[in-house]
């Protein structure tokens, strides 16, 4: 499991991937941003969910910056759903 800015031109669309071989092929995708976002930090909380923390959106004096910081949180099975 993974997650990264997807856009490959600028820092955009959060998006957490999984492989079920290891890293081989990444079958499974999911946007959860589709805005400015970076700076991120992924782990699996005590009750197996997986918490996402990165910033998003980018404040109007140093662009650089997220202009919030936000935690998300989901399950496996909600992340390995086809869209």
């Amino acid at each position: 499991m993974f997650s990264r800015s997807a856009d490959t031109q600028s820092r955009a669309r959060m998006t957490m991937s999984i492989s079920t071989d290891e890293g081989e092929i990444w079958l499974y995708h999911k946007l959860i941003y589709d805005g400015p976002s970076y700076y991120l930090d992924i782990a699996v909380l005590d009750d197996g969910t997986i918490g996402l923390l990165y910033g998003k959106g980018r404040r109007k004096k140093h662009p650089q910056l997220p202009d919030h910081v936000v935690f998300a949180r989901f399950n496996i099975e909600w992340l390995m759903q086809h869209q």
